[in-house]
């Protein structure tokens, strides 16, 4: 019925929803758009409990930090473009009635559903520790965490992060924005503990403590001190470092608060199947209150494929979700950061290959089991990012040739072939925010995508973080490229052809036409297709290296 919120009084007949989803996170909002791209009659409606339009949590971080304005932030929904869809936008679900099917909201309307989607995130998680009620105590998971922070930067002298994980860097990151003292506070013996190695953790700390930062790992916050607002913060070794701004950063925790006392099963999360059902066969959960298979994901890609499965079996299909390959993409003040797969195996049961360049900040590590590749981890830049999560994702073999240029060089492949997106796998993901593959990317071009907006436009890559866009147009540059090459190619093969008959021909008409001078014909036509051979070789390996 349109994007903006209902004001509806209370009701004592409820509205009849097909679908109703609870959360207008990016998860939520996806499954929406996907179901609702395909299904044009099913009534849908979508609850979120904070006062804005669905926003992407993914660029918070951005805007802290300046990079971007607070409109480039909401998500391009239009729900006006869907008739069939109705947006509940600050109105908070607070009851759900399984034996009646129904939802009750803030205002007490009840609200009817033949199918229950939750998709409530996540929040932060606050650490039992003493002084997290001080005035400029603040968390950063939301828009309004966010503003707030935003005033607050420019009035912090000294900042203490608690957690040097991926949420206690970007806070970091953003809280350094006007050379404001940051101090992170980690209680592992590296940054990024459940994600990187201790090496790659040591080069992460390095590059950060170059840039102003300080970081303190293996240190505990027992305390945070002050009166009525934070004055410092005194760590287990005892010492006690004076500030004026604590940021926790301390990790989440599934938001369960609708459904503990809705008899659903749930342990971390909410228990769900490959389907993404719950213990009841009408309600499901995706993102980051679900819990499948005992593993809950903190991460927004695995709750795309969350929602695409979903989407896709609710519109009649059959599809399974298997879990998803955890992965770590990230620039800490424009240091690429990269976890991906198994990189806690047994240390006897696979084989581990390392490479780095110290003068560089480059740091590599490969996790091999079986001969195939299970898990990575890098520090600095390296062009084959994109095709390593595809080898991970598949598990695809790694060949001993592979493995020699690696020590050598730390890379897989020639640059020029990891940076050719035309030249990868089908399944290989271009974009891991929307989990877009080049596949996708194929048949948006085939659907008439010519250049790179059109490509975002129909499959949604490059629209999250954009970090992802060189490759777009990698992709059209190569696709135009490819179409040159065949002309360029049919034109070499026909000259070839034109040379022979040519040849053919002036053989006749001077008489040489006898029966010793066959071989000579042959042979002449022979070297022909070897020169054109030749020349086509020369042609594809020029492209292939552009």
């Amino acid at each position: 019925m349109g994007a903006e919120a209902r004001n509806i009084q209370q009701q004592f007949t409820p509205l009849e929803h097909d679908v109703i989803v609870i959360g207008t996170g990016p998860v939520g909002m996806r499954f929406v758009t996907q179901f609702a791209r395909a299904n044009t009659t099913s009534r849908i409606a979508i609850f979120g409990d904070e006062p804005w339009l669905p926003y992407n949590r993914v660029n918070l971080t951005a805007l802290l930090t300046g990079d971007i304005r607070e409109d480039k932030l909401y998500v391009s929904f239009d729900a006006a473009k869907h008739a069939n869809v109705s947006c509940y936008y600050n109105n908070r679900i607070v009851q759900v009635d399984r034996q009646s099917r129904e939802v009750i909201d803030s205002q007490g309307v009840r609200h009817g559903y033949g199918t229950l989607v939750m998709a409530t995130g996540s929040s932060p998680f606050m650490p039992n520790i003493p002084g997290t009620q001080l005035n400029n105590v603040f968390s950063f998971r939301d828009l309004s965490d966010a503003q707030k922070l935003m005033g607050r930067i420019v009035r912090s002298r000294h900042t203490v992060v608690i957690g040097g994980g991926l949420l206690g860097l970007e806070a970091a990151r953003a809280m350094h924005r006007f050379n404001t003292n940051v101090t992170v506070i980690e209680h592992s013996m590296w940054l990024m503990f459940r994600q990187l190695d201790q090496r790659a953790g040591s080069y992460l700390k390095r590059h950060i403590e170059t840039l102003g930062i300080h970081v303190r790992t293996s240190e505990r916050v027992l305390e945070i001190i002050g009166s009525d607002k934070v004055q410092g913060v005194l760590l287990g070794s005892g010492e006690t470092i004076e500030c004026d701004t604590v940021v926790v950063a301390a990790g989440i925790v599934p938001n369960l608060q609708l459904i503990r006392k809705s008899g659903l099963y749930f342990s971390k999360g909410i228990r769900v199947n490959d389907q993404m059902q719950t213990s009841d066969p009408n309600i499901y959960a995706i993102g980051e209150c679900a819990e499948h298979r005992k593993k809950i994901y903190g991460l927004v890609t695995p709750g795309y494929e969350q929602a695409d499965v979903l989407a896709y079996n609710l519109n009649g299909g059959r599809a399974e979700y298997v879990g998803s390959t955890a992965t770590t993409s990230l620039r800490v003040l424009d240091y690429p950061v990269f976890s991906m797969g198994e990189v806690d195996l047994p240390t006897r049961s696979h084989e581990e290959i390392r490479f780095q360049d110290h003068q560089k900040g480059i740091y590599r590590r490969l996790f091999i089991l079986h001969g195939r590749l299970r898990g990575v981890v890098a520090i600095g830049g390296w062009s084959g990012i994109e095709r390593l999560q595809e080898m991970v994702a598949r598990q695809r073999r790694i060949w001993p040739w592979q493995v020699s240029k690696f020590k050598k060089t730390g890379i897989l492949w020639a640059d020029e072939e990891a940076c050719n997106v035309v030249s990868w796998p089908g399944q290989a993901v271009v974009c891991r925010c929307t989990g877009t593959t080049r596949a996708n990317l194929v048949q948006a071009k085939n659907s008439g995508a010519c250049n790179v907006d059109q490509l975002a436009q129909l499959t949604g890559a490059s629209t999250v973080c954009g970090s992802c866009r060189p490759l777009l147009a990698n992709f059209v540059s190569v696709q135009s490229e490819k179409k040159s090459d065949l002309i360029g190619r049919g034109l070499l093969v026909l000259s070839v052809i034109g040379l022979v008959a040519l040849m053919y021909v002036l053989s006749q008409a001077s008489g040489w036409y006898v029966e010793a001078s066959r071989g000579l014909y042959i042979m002449l036509t022979i070297c022909g297709l070897v020169f054109g051979g030749v020349l086509l070789h020369e042609v594809i390996r020029i492209s292939n290296r552009r």
